[in-house]
């Protein structure tokens, strides 16, 4: 179910009237049935980017919160530029390691070579930025670590902005 389909129109429908009128109007109820459609969502579209949206989330939620906990200096510096290079190697690998092989396999086995194509994630460059965004706030101290799982996956799995954007911050979902 893409944003184009004819069935994403009833289910944003469906999501809005739930959330609006049929939902107490408290952010734990909220963020649950919004995460819970989140992943219904991902769950349609393509449930491996929702399993590795769920690892990528479970580790940088844990991380960064140990990060936090750090003494300002080298260590907590070290702790935030790994976790930051640890997600740009994670769009790396599956944004554009494909065509560096490809290039490679051209370059020494000459024009002609195919190669099986790699799995693309759907909304991977969007939930990376957003994660690294919330290693940046939380290390800057512009926010506390989330503490709350349901409300940092709401964060994560909110699916208007999955694969178009914009990066938000997670005080929006708290």
């Amino acid at each position: 179910m893409s944003f184009t389909s004819l069935y994403f129109f009833p289910f944003i429908v469906l999501t809005l009237v739930i959330y609006w009128f049929l939902l107490p109007k408290k952010s734990t109820y909220q963020n649950t049935f919004l995460l819970l459609a989140g992943l219904f969502f991902i769950g349609i579209n393509d449930w491996k980017a929702g399993v590795l949206i769920a690892i990528s989330g479970a580790l940088n939620f844990w991380l960064v919160q140990r990060m936090s906990k750090l003494e300002e200096g080298n260590l907590k510096k070290w702790f935030f530029y790994a976790g930051c290079l640890a997600n740009i190697a994670v769009l790396g690998y599956f944004k554009y390691l494909h065509e560096v092989i490809a290039g490679l396999s051209h370059l020494l086995n000459g024009a002609g070579t195919s190669l099986h194509s790699f799995y693309l994630p759907l909304g991977i460059s969007f939930f990376t930025f957003q994660l690294i965004g919330y290693w940046i706030d939380v290390y800057n101290e512009e926010t506390d670590p989330e503490t709350d799982t349901v409300s940092f996956f709401t964060y994560l799995f909110f699916f208007p902005k999955l694969v178009s954007g914009p990066i938000e911050r997670v005080q929006a979902f708290t």
